[in-house]
């Protein structure tokens, strides 16, 4: 476990329990997506209020973890290898806890029944957080390729790829995301990754 005194959010919202996944959010529909799973799966946490009133969703601190400004957020201090991971987007914040945990999975089925409609226009909406995350940067958090990379534009090449929904979603509107997705794919690794189980 590391320390995670280190986030800038952490300066906003000092955690008593630094050993705890840190929670930040509001008791919305998609926030309590999170603490309702964080008391089903029985996980330490330590919950922070993120004041709407106060546009503390839009402060520096809450940005450096969720570049979108939506509510939840996470910081783990016991991630992936034992380091820090912060996350953001309730869908993602669930599957990674079942996965960390090993519970409420669920057959992967039921996790694609989502409407069209709500999938098409919330691709779009993140297609364009992410087209603005790139309007600066080669990579999402910067120069460096790192681990948010990996976990993002595999998802990019499947909308457009194996779900053909590239004209659905608009993707010619998001001209940064598409150069980053090529970088990504021509890196040697990820072609070797792509290919991995190999077709029998």
């Amino acid at each position: 476990m590391s320390d995670i005194t280190a986030f800038a959010v952490t300066k906003k919202w000092p955690p008593q329990h630094p050993d705890r996944l840190q929670l930040y959010s509001v008791p919305t529909p998609n926030g309590v997506k999170v603490s309702i799973m964080l008391e089903e799966i029985g996980l330490p946490y330590e919950p922070h209020r993120v004041d709407f009133e106060k546009k503390e969703q839009l402060s520096r601190e809450f940005l450096s973890i969720s570049p979108n400004n939506k509510i939840p957020a996470i910081l783990d201090p016991d991630g992936p290898r034992g380091k820090p991971l912060a996350l953001f987007e309730s869908g993602a914040i669930l599957m990674y806890l079942a996965e960390k945990t090993g519970q409420l999975l669920g057959a992967p089925l039921a996790l694609r029944a989502f409407p069209r409609g709500r999938y098409v226009a919330e691709a779009r909406r993140l297609l364009a957080v992410l087209e603005g995350r790139l309007a600066d940067r080669t990579w999402i958090l910067g120069d460096e390729y790192t681990i948010a990379d990996i976990a993002t534009f595999p998802w990019v090449r499947n909308l457009i790829g194996f779900y053909e929904a590239g004209e659905l979603v608009g993707i010619g509107n998001f001209p940064k995301v598409t150069a980053a997705l090529e970088r990504f794919l021509a890196r040697p690794a990820v072609k070797r990754g792509l290919a991995i189980p190999p077709k029998g």
